[in-house]
């Protein structure tokens, strides 16, 4: 039997990255996936009948601001997908339409101001502290008017993918920190852009670099083992062993692995709970002959929406919901409700996916429930010869493919 210097298990960006790394380092790594691509929650594929890539899941870059991610973009050679202009985005909160930046919102309302610049000074105090207030979002805007906290709400939809009612304060806190301290630039970055070909683009080409039969495809693991120089993970794929095991799956499918010894009490705890990420992303094939807008929505199933012009008069929407929001998946439902929003349009084709029920996610991207913070640092650190990465559990830019290529490298170095 062989036996390797480390086990990976999931090939999405962290594994992905922590094998190369590894490899690179001069150690053996088998890696474990047990979906059949990699990549994970970066997604991209075709909308059907098209030639144009969507991503099913993450999707936008910061260039200014996630330097690991752009440094794997030029190692790779994919190129940034730059945005043509579009209008100014349309608000739908308290039963009001309009059209307007999120400068001239914020300048128009003082309410509004008050609460963004209470958040800013209290991510500051969090930066410092590190101590975290076990408070929902939520509870946070209880006391604001309801159109502030809902305007609150629609813009920081897009950051968390949560019901505020579910979304720990700290994430928002640690959002402002990624983006330098400022809540503007959190909510309405400088720059944002896509990848050429998708965010799944540099994950597809970092597996081909790999050496061949480096990852394993069908090969979910059921437990995990430590003997303490030796480790023991197993699946229906059978035994393998290894000197470490890097565990790069999402929060919430760890419930699905057992481990021996078991894991501390307050990491089992947090597993069995999971994170709040609930967002289930539409896009639809629509025909039409205006340049559609992008939409913060309240009160409406569809939570957020953009498009993306694909030829003449043809565009592709995008809409983000909380899945227990959307009551009828059907194709007839999800047409009505992207009518509703561009009701001068012909919706020809809907898709979805929700990775709430994708059995190798069960959840969107990290969204983190209160007085999760303690849990997830100590995650962060080796448990034995096991060690947790990915996006769930970076420490910058969780959430995000930045914070995956972070955690996934620290891993690598780590067990180097």
């Amino acid at each position: 039997m062989i036996e390797f210097d480390v086990v990976v298990v999931g090939a999405g960006y962290a594994g992905l990255i922590a094998a190369r790394n590894l490899i690179e380092a001069g150690k053996s790594v088998v890696v474990l996936e047990a979906g059949s691509r990699v990549g994970g929650r970066a997604w991209s594929e075709n909308f059907p009948g098209t030639d144009t890539v969507v991503d099913w899941g993450a999707e936008w870059v910061l260039p200014e601001h996630q330097h690991a991610l752009m440094a794997e973009a030029k190692r790779y050679g994919v190129a940034l997908d730059l945005s043509s202009d579009a209008p100014l985005p349309r608000w739908q909160v308290g039963g009001k339409a309009f059209n307007a930046s999120f400068a001239d919102i914020v300048a128009s309302n003082s309410g509004l101001q008050s609460i963004l610049n209470r958040l800013e000074n209290v991510a500051a105090d969090y930066a410092k502290s590190g101590i975290e207030l076990p408070v929902t979002l939520a509870e946070t805007l209880a006391n604001e008017t309801s159109d502030d906290a809902a305007l609150v709400s629609a813009a920081l939809f897009s950051l968390t993918g949560a019901n505020p009612d579910d979304l720990g304060l700290a994430m928002v806190l640690n959002e402002i920190r990624f983006h330098g301290g400022s809540i503007f630039e959190t909510i309405d970055p400088a720059e944002i852009s896509r990848l050429q070909g998708g965010t799944g683009e540099i994950a597809k080409r970092i597996a081909a670099e790999l050496p061949e039969g480096t990852i394993r495809f069908g090969s979910a693991v059921d437990m995990v083992v430590d003997q303490g120089q030796r480790m023991s993970t197993l699946g229906e794929f059978g035994h393998i062993t290894s000197h470490k095991v890097i565990l790069a799956l999402p929060l919430n499918v760890l419930k699905n692995i057992a481990f021996a010894p078991p894991l501390a009490a307050p990491i089992k705890s947090i597993i069995s709970e999971g994170h709040a990420g609930r967002t289930v992303k539409f896009w639809a094939l629509a025909q039409g002959e205006s340049l559609l807008e992008e939409c913060f929505i309240h009160g409406h199933s569809f939570r957020l929406t953009y498009a993306k012009p694909i030829g003449k008069d043809h565009y592709l929407i995008c809409a983000q919901a909380l899945i227990d929001e959307v009551q009828d998946t059907s194709e007839a439902a999800l047409k009505a409700l992207f009518a509703e929003i561009y009701p001068g349009q012909n919706i020809l084709e809907v898709a979805m996916h929700d990775w709430t029920s994708d059995p190798l996610a069960l959840g969107s991207w990290h969204a983190g429930r209160p007085g999760q913070e303690a849990a997830l640092r100590a995650m962060r650190e080796p448990f034995g010869n096991i060690i947790f990465c990915g996006g769930d559990f970076s420490d910058n830019w969780s959430g995000w493919i930045e914070g995956t290529i972070l955690s996934g490298a620290n891993a690598a170095q780590t067990f180097s």
